[in-house]
């Protein structure tokens, strides 16, 4: 699955190149998209059924973004995951996630990984103990997980990118060398996907002993990850995609269409 010339790739590079073959090999072809105000969701379909994709949105992108005018395929995916243009991007890594997940759901490819089934609150407490956590550093805002972490450690540092979500001492991104120092837990938002910013990131994490990426955005096929030196991906699978996509189009978050996942 990895090829010789992939360690010179980028993430985003190499998740093209594998989800593009994929498609193409089954016939996985694209059923619909959708770009809400929270959320962007592609639902894709093959042989063995249909699974959806999801990415975040940050309003603040759409504002400078172009318009888009038709769903992202095989053939178009590269083109809008390696521009500049976000919403063209999150369109495309909603793809690369539905993709993914029919990879992973439909295809069997699930079994090639060591699977938690849970309350992610739970998983993450516990996972901060066996590690005795003493710093933790979240990348993105994540309050209810920001809160279960500042349980069990005794410095937690929060990382965000807007400075709209920057309230309650939020460190600007680009210190997250300095803010990541001495850390033995790194939690990083799926977003960091889309934004390529989680490659640096993680560089900047390397030390932590363990490193968590978490999100319906991270749906991405996990051993790109786990290549890079990601410990966990706590992600999302849509279960009912078609009351999924109706909470997207009212404007739905994350708890919006939790009940929709698991």
């Amino acid at each position: 699955m990895k090829s010789a010339s992939a360690d010179h790739m980028s993430l985003l590079e190499e998740a093209i190149q594998l989800v593009t073959s994929i498609a193409r090999e089954h016939g996985i072809t694209v059923k619909d998209c959708l770009i809400g105000f929270r959320y962007a969701i592609t639902i894709v379909r093959g042989i063995h059924g249909d699974e959806a994709g999801l990415a975040y949105v940050d309003p603040l992108d759409a504002f400078s973004s172009a318009p888009l005018y038709e769903c992202p395929n095989h053939d178009t995916v590269s083109e809008l995951l390696l521009s500049t243009d976000m919403l063209g991007k999150i369109l495309g890594l909603s793809y690369i996630n539905a993709v993914s997940q029919y990879m992973l759901w439909r295809l069997g490819y699930i079994d090639r990984f060591s699977l938690i089934e849970g309350n992610l609150a739970k998983v993450l407490r516990d996972l901060a103990t066996d590690v005795g956590c003493r710093k933790a550093v979240v990348v993105g805002g994540m309050d209810p997980l920001v809160r279960i972490l500042k349980e069990v450690c005794s410095d937690v540092v929060v990382v965000e990118r807007c400075p709209l979500l920057r309230a309650g001492g939020a460190v600007i991104d680009t210190l997250i060398h300095r803010a990541a120092k001495g850390c033995d837990l790194a939690l990083v938002t799926g977003a960091a996907i889309v934004n390529e910013t989680l490659e640096s990131v993680l560089t900047a994490v390397r030390e932590a002993k363990l490193r968590i990426v978490v999100g319906p955005t991270a749906g991405i096929y996990p051993e790109l990850l786990l290549n890079r030196g990601v410990d966990y991906v706590a992600s999302t699978r849509v279960i009912d995609i078609e009351n999924a996509v109706k909470r997207i189009k009212l404007g739905g978050g994350r708890r919006e269409i939790a009940e929709f996942c698991r």
